[in-house]
């Protein structure tokens, strides 16, 4: 009777463990699954055999595998883990979030655990800390815009005294005369500014970004046929800025002051940008840095250099490695704006 009563328990034990919607296993502590209920098929496409015959450095996310490894140290000396996540690779070669609680059993060497699929959760968060990003930048430029459109009168009437005073001054100094070239790159200064307070001007009187980012976080997701530009430049000013011009010309826009940050967001999300414009001049990579680094993660995704910077062997590096186009900062945005529409064209995609 004794007998029948444990084949009962463990036949109800066997049926748990099939029908958990969690994914349950135990594992040896050299880092190889000895059971898997079928939730790890359902969840990394898999087959049972695949699983039992792939080492756990076969499935962990490169990134992830010291901290793995560190929790895997704590289990084999008997301390419990809790809620730990790591990601593990699927048979599609795309990577799932899974959160871990384990409890090592020393004396048979083996782990046993329960995991859960938390990716939805992880994106969500992801979503939700973006969008409070965009609002708290809106804020920002919101801030900007009433700044801006304050000065912007006030500075034009500031250029015209000197460029109306350099004009005067070119009209009485002879064409031989020392000064007449630095009267002449002032009044070039000048007109440059000019078009930059214009530029000025006309983003003071843009729509309320916090609006549009209020907007966003109602959606909570792009909207759609939008093309997503991803703008780096370690002046902030300057990412403020374009920022807003980009978004005024209709894109989406993600910004990043630290070049490294925009390499990993492209890791991360290598199919969500249509775009990249970057600076040349940064700390840590410079923007051929950058545009080589995006080439291995993602050829066919194109990148424009903005700069200041601009001479021949700029040109022919951006050239030789894929950049699509080298366009002077120092210009108009509509320079930046006819590049731009020209390499994405006047559809759009969704993302």
């Amino acid at each position: 009777m004794s007998g029948e009563s444990s084949t009962s328990e463990q036949a109800e034990r066997d049926r748990l463990f099939s029908l958990s919607l969690d994914m349950l296993c135990v594992a040896g502590f050299d880092g190889r699954l000895k059971q898997v209920n079928p939730a790890w098929t359902r969840t990394l496409g898999w087959s049972e055999a695949e699983l039992l015959a792939l080492s756990w450095k076969d499935l962990v996310h490169p990134e992830d595998r010291r901290a793995t490894r560190a929790a895997g140290v704590a289990l084999f000396s008997g301390r419990p883990t809790a809620c730990f996540e790591n990601r593990y690779r699927c048979k599609n070669g795309s990577y799932r979030w899974l959160s871990w609680n384990a409890h090592p059993l020393v004396d048979e060497r083996t782990v046993v655990a329960v995991v859960r699929d938390i990716t939805g959760q992880k994106a969500a968060e992801a979503a939700r800390l973006e969008v409070e990003a965009r609002v708290r930048e809106s804020q920002k430029l919101e801030a900007l815009r009433t700044l801006a459109g304050g000065m912007a009168h006030d500075f034009n009437n500031l250029l015209a005294a000197v460029l109306g005073n350099a004009a005067l001054a070119l009209e009485e100094v002879g064409d031989a005369h020392p000064a007449r070239e630095r009267l002449q790159q002032i009044a070039t200064a000048g007109r440059r500014a000019g078009e930059l307070v214009g530029q000025i001007l006309a983003f003071s009187k843009s729509s309320s970004p916090v609006a549009e980012a209020e907007a966003a976080c109602a959606a909570a997701a792009p909207q759609a046929e939008v093309q997503h530009v991803l703008y780096v430049d370690d002046d902030e000013t300057v990412m403020i800025l374009m920022n807003a011009l980009l978004q005024r010309a209709g894109y989406r826009v993600t910004c990043h002051s630290d070049p490294l940050a925009a390499v990993s967001a492209v890791r991360a999300r290598p199919e969500t940008f249509d775009l990249i414009i970057t600076d040349f001049n940064m700390p840590a990579l410079t923007g051929l840095d950058l545009a080589a680094d995006v080439a291995r993660i993602r050829a066919d995704l194109p990148v424009v250099i903005h700069t200041g910077h601009v001479c021949d062997a700029v040109r022919h590096e951006a050239a030789r490695i894929g950049v699509r186009s080298v366009v002077h900062k120092g210009g108009s945005f509509d320079e930046l704006g006819t590049v731009v529409h020209g390499i994405l064209g006047a559809g759009r995609t969704t993302h």
